[in-house]
């Protein structure tokens, strides 16, 4: 499905997610079996969900579930996105995942021959929780360090996922 904000009567994945970021209490999202590609602004370094990554800022939780365990919605990159990260959980957050799968993740690469590569290729966990239930992580991974032999730069850290707060997978 398209990665828009637009009034037109469709509300895409993103669009839900800021509802549920401005909206107080528990929200859930249930998506169709189908796949949603991440096109919007990509490369773009926010933390508002207006492009790039989907950044997630429910404080009361978060639900994103697919429509079943068989049926799973895939949520991967647009072709023309290269170095984005899917999920960015910028809050102390809680954030579920159920039913999913997390496809080509990529977060961003060191800028510079002193940086460090980003982290979390397909969920970013920056204070809040993660809790992942019958979710399929594929082709994700964390960002290139600088290549400079007089520097300590790393590439980064959680191929799939990278979480400062409580992470349960099942």
């Amino acid at each position: 499905t398209a990665d828009t904000v637009a009034s037109d009567g469709v509300t895409s994945l993103r669009e839900a997610i800021s509802e549920a970021d401005a909206n107080p209490g528990a929200d859930t999202i249930t998506l169709s079996g189908a796949t949603y590609e991440l096109s919007l602004s990509c490369g773009s370094d926010e933390d508002a969900n207006a492009g790039g990554d989907l950044d997630i800022g429910a404080f009361e939780g978060l639900v994103i579930q697919g429509p079943s365990s068989i049926s799973k919605a895939t949520i991967t990159l647009g072709s023309g996105c290269t170095d984005e990260r899917l999920l960015d959980v910028v809050a102390f957050a809680p954030l579920t995942l159920r039913n999913l799968i997390l496809d080509g993740g990529r977060a961003k690469d060191a800028t510079g021959p002193d940086l460090d590569g980003a982290d979390g290729g397909a969920v970013r966990v920056r204070g809040g929780s993660l809790e992942a239930e019958n979710v399929v992580f594929s082709d994700n991974s964390a960002g290139s360090g600088g290549r400079a032999e007089t520097t300590n730069s790393k590439g980064g850290d959680g191929g799939a996922i990278y979480a400062e707060g409580a992470l349960v997978l099942t």
